[in-house]
């Protein structure tokens, strides 16, 4: 048997939790449909936001890494190729690792040494063959629509609604169909796709819940989970479509508050669209140059306080330019990447927050104004 589907046949609840453990990531929470761990994907066991789905058998990170198989968690924790990824996998499963899969041992012989340097090579492109056939596929993908009517559940008063006593006025709240969700006190905030079709439901907790579970979580009602990948989707296109489509370009935000606030006020000039992460997509790439987006600004949040922790923050938002580089020169999209630099005007904007958390545009225009290639940040 093929060693990666003996894996895969392996992958249960019970292994699962035994793979983890083995990075002494134990879980805080196994509900019916998912198990919750902390996010040891990008070494936050401190943040509770990487949650195994059992029907799926997949993971998702809330906080920075999106969908995942178990290869991925792997690759992403390890920082390492897929073949080590699944030797680790391998060894902790007590599963033999086939001579298809082994590091060929050394070789005196001079032309054993050229094969395998040629194999090596053919498996190579068959891999990376094999990853863009996974790209173009992914780019294919539709969510799954959502009878609207669930929405009928949460209460339209928002006055319950604590995001109207943080500056957010009543009149953007309802644009995007903002709910209260009166029996815990959170905020429901639903997903539409382009089209304007409800495909997710996540909800902002308080309180206990907050602590327990984090920030944002998808929806839990009557036994089912209201969750779709956020890495097909753009939050706030389906209101901001038409603006972008005709001014050519967008600026991507993590949370759906900043894209809110931009539309309260921008009004229909808003070309500010999130992506609830700190990531893009290969699908949420090409549905922008589909609507023929010739400039994507990143706005970032600020995610550090000194040079040292910006340096980090530097490290990891290049990481995002060089995958979705790679992508637009593959696909020769004609599209420019811009960034926000916090440094090229002066600002009040606070640690983990953003030119959308201020009472004003003032800043953000500014900032805007003086946005350069992603590639300098």
């Amino acid at each position: 048997m093929d060693v990666k589907k003996e894996i895969e046949e392996k992958i249960n609840e019970e292994n699962i939790i035994k793979i983890l453990k083995h990075y002494s990531c134990n879980p805080v929470a196994n509900i019916n449909e998912y198990i919750i761990f902390p996010s040891v994907c990008h070494n936050k066991i401190s943040s509770h936001k990487l949650y195994y789905y059992k029907s799926s058998k997949s993971f998702f990170c809330y906080s920075n890494c999106g969908s995942m198989s178990i290869f991925d968690l792997i690759m992403e924790i390890e920082n390492t190729n897929f073949r080590n990824a699944l030797k680790i996998l391998c060894e902790i499963l007590d599963v033999e690792f086939s001579q298809g899969f082994q590091i060929p041992d050394e070789d005196d012989t001079f032309l054993t040494q050229i094969q395998k340097k040629k194999d090596e090579e053919l498996e190579l492109e068959k891999q990376k063959q094999f990853f863009i056939d996974e790209q173009e596929r992914t780019l294919r993908i539709e969510l799954t629509p959502i009878n609207k009517r669930i929405l009928q559940y949460f209460s339209s008063d928002l006055s319950y609604c604590k995001w109207l006593y943080e500056g957010y006025e009543e009149f953007a709240l309802k644009q995007f169909e903002i709910k209260s969700y009166i029996v815990d006190g959170g905020i429901i905030i639903p997903h539409f796709n382009i089209n304007n079709n409800l495909v997710g439901i996540r909800v902002r907790n308080f309180g206990n819940k907050e602590k327990f579970f984090g920030k944002y979580t998808p929806l839990y009602l009557d036994m089912t989970m209201y969750k779709h990948s956020l890495s097909y989707n753009l939050y706030g296109l389906n209101l901001n479509k038409h603006t972008i489509k005709n001014s050519k370009r967008c600026v991507i935000v993590e949370s759906e508050k900043a894209v809110i606030k931009a539309k309260q006020w921008f009004k229909n000039f808003s070309i500010v669209i999130g992506v609830c992460g700190s990531n893009i997509s290969y699908w949420q790439i090409n549905t922008l140059a589909k609507l023929g987006v010739k400039e994507i600004c990143f706005c970032w949040d600020k995610d550090y306080r000194d040079e040292t922790e910006k340096e980090k923050w530097r490290t990891k938002v290049l990481k995002v330019y060089k995958k979705a580089i790679k992508f637009i020169e593959r696909k020769e999209f004609d599209i420019t990447l811009t960034i926000i630099d916090y440094d090229t005007v002066e600002n009040n904007i606070e640690y983990k927050s953003n030119p959308f958390d201020l009472n004003t545009p003032n800043v953000y225009k500014q900032l805007f104004k003086n946005r350069i290639l992603y590639e300098n940040v």
